[in-house]
């Protein structure tokens, strides 16, 4: 962090992190009978499970392929996903997104606040039930 700041590669790492932080809970609850597994794993959860994170931050995806950054906020944010590598036996996989196919995640991120939100909440609507 400079001058107050977190840089965006911190930002989109950390969406990484709670993204796996979730998959851990879900398969925590799966292993203490509080989730039903079966509707992702009818055959049975595997030994392993196999965790894929797709991001279109290629600094992201360095961070959870090495995990390890030359980034004192990078080092901070890559111990943390160390832990939580400890708390399970799972295999990760992250791979690049191009930018232009990430639309979805880019929109929220690039909310025009210029709109009314109801007016764009309309919009959105009308665009997923076309």
């Amino acid at each position: 962090m400079s001058d107050g700041y977190i840089h965006i590669n911190a930002l989109e790492f950390i969406i990484v992190i709670l993204q796996f932080a979730a998959v851990i809970t879900w398969l925590e609850d799966c292993e203490n009978g509080r989730t039903d597994p079966v509707d992702y794993f009818p055959h049975g959860a595997p030994d392993i499970p196999v965790w894929l994170v797709e991001s279109d931050n290629i600094v992201s995806v360095a961070w959870e392929q090495k995990a390890t950054s030359s980034s004192l906020q990078g080092q901070g944010l890559v111990s943390v996903y160390a832990e939580l590598l400890w708390r399970w036996h799972i295999q990760t996989r992250c791979d690049h997104l191009a930018g232009a196919l990430n639309v979805f995640a880019d929109d929220i991120s690039r909310n025009d606040f210029s709109r009314l939100f109801l007016l764009a909440l309309e919009s959105c609507t009308r665009s997923i039930l076309c």
